[in-house]
């Protein structure tokens, strides 16, 4: 048994026996789905197989997967911790437990909001100032107009209303916040897709719906304010070096999706939707590699953080560029 912020986890499964995917399911508090998903794409167990393909998990994979949960569940990103060693998950849990107090004292404060739009103003000036949740700190209509407020450092959260998501709506907002120098966004909308929605699925943005009720706004901007928060602190070094922790962007593209780039005979008379691909998927294996060797040397903690923030950054550019290459190609890199 053990004990991680509160968290209980015990079993009695001796070490040589094993568990099918539901007993897991049961005790880890996850889904079948969520379980495969986090084993298929991030290697975070790999269990056993019977001869008619039967998963088993043992004692170390069912605590494996809890002390992911729990790191999930604080906001950091599956990709991020899954394939950390054993020792290193327990480390980065029992740091999460210091922070805590600290972010409980954060919550006390209301979370300052700049609100980009047309409607909600009036909203969010009329919700019960008594509350206390959130303070609108500056609003404007257009990005530009925001600008001449300057409120660089003044600001916790981005609220920025829009009428359709589409496939530049998160690079827009990205570059809001690194304009304005803002940790997370809400996005407020009235029509999208469902995949259009999929793509703002990080730790930094929450997506609301108009008309957005403003009890249902003050709690996503919460919500998602203090995740943010706890997932900041979280991931700070146990060692105390290098505790800022700078913004890298997640991934926007799946593996499959750049391949797709290699499958295709593109119009172009060269070879650069190829060349593309193998740098992004040579980027993300380093980033995942510079992750785990981060936890494997804590000596070299802050060198190897260096690393895998500069490859994140470096993905994600070219990731613009094999964007604009398939735009060009008329190429679904999804579909």
């Amino acid at each position: 048994m053990f004990d991680i912020g509160g968290d209980m986890w015990e079993t009695d499964l001796p070490e040589t026996e094993t568990l099918k995917i539901g007993a897991v399911a049961r005790l880890t508090g996850m889904s079948a789905h969520t379980i495969r998903k986090w084993e298929s794409r991030y290697g975070a167990v790999v269990p056993e197989r019977t001869e008619r393909g039967q998963r088993l998990y043992s004692s170390a994979d069912v605590e494996r997967l809890f002390l992911i949960r729990r790191l999930v569940d604080a906001g950091i990103g599956p990709r991020e911790v899954a394939a950390l060693p054993l020792s290193a998950l327990v480390q980065k849990c029992e740091h999460l437990d210091t922070v805590q107090t600290t972010v409980g004292v954060a919550n006390a404060q209301p979370v300052r909001l700049a609100v980009i739009g047309r409607n909600l103003k009036a909203s969010l000036y009329r919700s019960a100032p008594g509350d206390g949740l959130v303070e609108v700190v500056a609003h404007a209509k257009t990005t530009s107009a925001l600008d001449e407020k300057r409120i660089n450092g003044l600001v916790d959260l981005l609220v920025y209303e829009c009428d359709t998501v589409n496939n530049n709506t998160r690079r827009t907002v990205d570059a809001l916040l690194l304009r304005f120098e803002v940790q997370c966004a809400v996005i407020v909308y009235r029509f999208s897709t469902q995949s259009d929605l999929l793509s703002l699925q990080t730790t930094q943005l929450a997506t609301l719906r108009a008309p957005a009720d403003i009890r249902t706004l003050e709690r996503v901007v919460v919500e998602l304010f203090h995740s943010r928060t706890l997932s900041a602190a979280a991931q700070a070094p146990a060692t105390g070096i290098g505790t800022e922790v700078a913004e890298t962007p997640a991934p926007r593209l799946s593996r499959e999706a750049i391949a797709r780039m290699t499958r295709i005979s593109p119009r172009l008379r060269c070879e650069c939707p190829l060349h593309l691909a193998d740098i992004i998927l040579g980027l993300l294996a380093f980033e995942e590699y510079s992750a785990a060797c981060e936890s494997q040397n804590p000596q070299d903690i802050a060198l190897h953080k260096y690393l895998w923030r500069t490859t994140a950054r470096a993905r994600a550019l070219f990731e613009d560029a094999i964007e604009r290459v398939a735009a060009a190609e008329g190429i679904d890199l999804e579909g």
